[in-house]
């Protein structure tokens, strides 16, 4: 190899020493497939928000649609969205229009049910609209 050429190779080398490291491969988080679907629960919100049946659809990708109680199916017109991720048996909700910081609930299956316990959240409306027993819809 010439000079000029390893002088290239330890320029190359020099600039990429510094530059911070990228992963080999990401792999994007998914909700587990046991909680993707249409979920509904009867939901006492204080005065401002509408209570009654409220619906919620949640997609593979962390994708959170949630459906107010004048809409009776999943997929139709939606209230608000936002997004849901999931490290093990914690829930946490991003922010919402009504809700500027994240909220985290633990999570639970059995059959048909998902139940949302809240471990953190200051937000008043979220917690009383997502903490408690969910149905399939």
């Amino acid at each position: 190899m010439r000079p000029a050429g390893r002088i290239a190779i330890c320029i190359a080398a020099v600039a990429l020493a510094g530059a911070p490291s990228i992963p080999a491969a990401v792999t994007p988080k998914v909700v587990p497939r046991a909680l993707v679907g249409c979920w509904a629960r009867d939901a006492e919100l204080p005065a401002g928000y509408p209570s009654g049946t409220w619906r919620v659809s949640i997609k593979r990708s962390g994708k959170l649609v949630a459906y107010n109680p004048a809409v009776t199916s999943c997929g139709t017109v939606q209230d608000f969205s936002g997004s849901v991720s999931i490290t093990g048996r914690h829930l946490t909700v991003g922010p919402l229009p009504a809700c500027p910081a994240s909220g985290t609930y633990t999570w639970g299956l059995v059959g048909g049910s998902l139940t949302l316990e809240k471990v953190k959240d200051a937000c008043a409306a979220r917690v009383a609209l997502l903490a408690g027993v969910w149905k399939r819809a």
